[in-house]
C-alpha cells in the first residue's frame, strides 16, 4: 500500500483519504487524522482547499480542554464535537485503560459505546456535501474503529481495512517518541509502548468480535441505533 492516499497537512502526521483504498470508495468523501489542534496555519488552510465540510473530532472534554480544535471557532467548516468514550461511563472507560491489548480495548469500545458509535456514524451520513474528517489524538484506535466500522459496512474487505489500519504505525512514530519520552519512569514507558501499536490483527479481531457477538457488523450498528436509510446514506457518500 503506497502512499498516494496521504494528505500534507502541516502538523499533522497520520492523515489520509480513505478514497482509493478499494476500488469502490471515492476520494473526497471520509478523510481520517490524527489531532487537527495541531495544525498549523499552513495546515488549516490546506484543510480549508481540500473541501471538507465537516470535522468531527472523536476526544474527550478533558483533551479539549488541554488542545482546542481549530475548526470549533472558525466559519468555514462545520465541526462536531462527537466523543467516542462516554465520560460518565467511568467503569467502562477503566475497562478500556485496563484492557490487555488493542483488540481487548475496541471490544469494549464496541460493547460500552454504542450511542456515540449512533452519534458519530449519523453526523457522517448526514454531513454536508464534501469531504468529512474524523479524528482523535493520534488517529490510531477512536478513529481506526470508527473507520473499520464505515469500510466494513460499505462491503471492504477485513484485509484491505487492516492494511490501512497499520500505515499509522508508520506514520506516527514521531508522535509515539514524544509520548514515550513524556512518561515518568520505565515501567510506564514499557506499558505505553505496548500499546503505540496498529497490528492488523487488533483491527481484525474487532470485526471478528462483531460476527460472533452480533451476527454481522450491520446487527451491530442496528443494535447502536441506526437503521437501514442511514446506511445508504453512508453507502451513498463512499462509494462510486
Amino acid at each position: 500500500m503506497n502512499d498516494t492516499r496521504r494528505l500534507n497537512w502541516d502538523g499533522c502526521s497520520n492523515t489520509r483519504d480513505l478514497g482509493g483504498l478499494a476500488e469502490e470508495v471515492r476520494f473526497g468523501a471520509l478523510i481520517r487524522s490524527d489531532n487537527l489542534s495541531k495544525l498549523t496555519e499552513a495546515g488549516i488552510a490546506a484543510v480549508e482547499q481540500a473541501g471538507v465540510a465537516l470535522v468531527i473530532d472523536l476526544r474527550s472534554a478533558f483533551e479539549l480542554e488541554i488542545e482546542a480544535n481549530p475548526f470549533a471557532t472558525r466559519d468555514s467548516i462545520d465541526y462536531r464535537h462527537l466523543p467516542l468514550m462516554n465520560d460518565a461511563d467511568e467503569e467502562g472507560l477503566e475497562l478500556v485503560q485496563n484492557a490487555r491489548d488493542a483488540a481487548s480495548m475496541y471490544e469494549v469500545m464496541l460493547e460500552r459505546f454504542k450511542p456515540q458509535i449512533a452519534a458519530i456514524l449519523q453526523a457522517i451520513a448526514n454531513a454536508p456535501s464534501g469531504a468529512v474528517v474524523v479524528h482523535c489524538h493520534a488517529g490510531k484506535d477512536r478513529t481506526g474503529l470508527v473507520v473499520a466500522l464505515m469500510l466494513g459496512l460499505v462491503g471492504v474487505r477485513g484485509d484491505v481495512i487492516a492494511q490501512d489500519y497499520a500505515l499509522s504505525d508508520q506514520y506516527l512514530q514521531t508522535l509515539y517518541q514524544e509520548m514515550l519520552s513524556n512518561q515518568p519512569d520505565d515501567e510506564s514507558r514499557a506499558q505505553l509502548a505496548a500499546q503505540l501499536t496498529s497490528k492488523p490483527e487488533s483491527i481484525l479481531g474487532a470485526l471478528k468480535f462483531l460476527e460472533q457477538n452480533f451476527g454481522s457488523l450491520e446487527n451491530h450498528l442496528k443494535a447502536c441505533g441506526l437503521d437501514t436509510s442511514t446506511f445508504e446514506k453512508l453507502r451513498s457518500r463512499l462509494l462510486k
